[in-house]
């Protein structure tokens, strides 16, 4: 599955990994998941590469290839925000307050089932919107129909599963 994971969804597990160890938890919850989102979808240099930018085309059909590859900025996919600034750093203040604390944790972590469902649903949506990668936003409208406490509260602030599976819609369109 993690090969159809788009370069902004394999950030972001990395983000929910950082949120359950800030928070000492056992595993990867879903409230984690969802915080990771959040702080990905704010980093505006959480960018897809333009595989159709012809450095980007030039450095693919070289010969031999080469070991990496820094592409300047103009190679990179723009993008906007799912979240307004105000309302990420609103929900995040409020996940920080509410979700448990426990001791930090020195081994490996788990995945929750919970967790690991929104990614299996988030690959049905990748699938049922025909497109090539899972994107962050599959994955917030597939954990938007798990309970948890950072899915209410995105309900609360008017964000719906409907309204991110429009604009997976919009995506697949443009």
């Amino acid at each position: 599955m993690r090969e159809t994971f788009s370069r902004r969804t394999k950030r972001l597990l990395l983000e929910a990994l950082r949120k359950a160890r800030e928070r000492g938890t056992d595993s990867i919850h879903l409230d984690d998941l969802i915080a990771g989102l959040i702080t990905e979808d704010q980093d505006p240099d959480s960018l897809e590469l333009n595989e159709q930018h012809p450095a980007v085309k030039s450095a693919r059909e070289r010969e031999p290839k080469p070991l990496g590859v820094l592409f300047s900025r103009d190679c990179w996919i723009p993008r906007d925000p799912f979240f307004a600034p105000e309302m990420a750093a609103e929900l995040l203040a409020k996940l920080k307050r509410i979700l448990r604390r426990s001791n930090p944790r020195t081994d490996g972590m788990l995945t929750s089932p919970q967790f690991d469902r929104a990614f299996e649903v988030a690959e049905q949506l990748r699938n049922d919107f025909h497109q090539k990668e899972v994107q962050p936003l599959h994955v917030l409208a597939a954990a938007m129909r798990e309970p948890c406490e950072a899915a209410k509260l995105l309900q609360e602030a008017g964000i719906t599963e409907e309204k991110v599976l429009e604009a997976v819609r919009s995506a697949s369109v443009g």
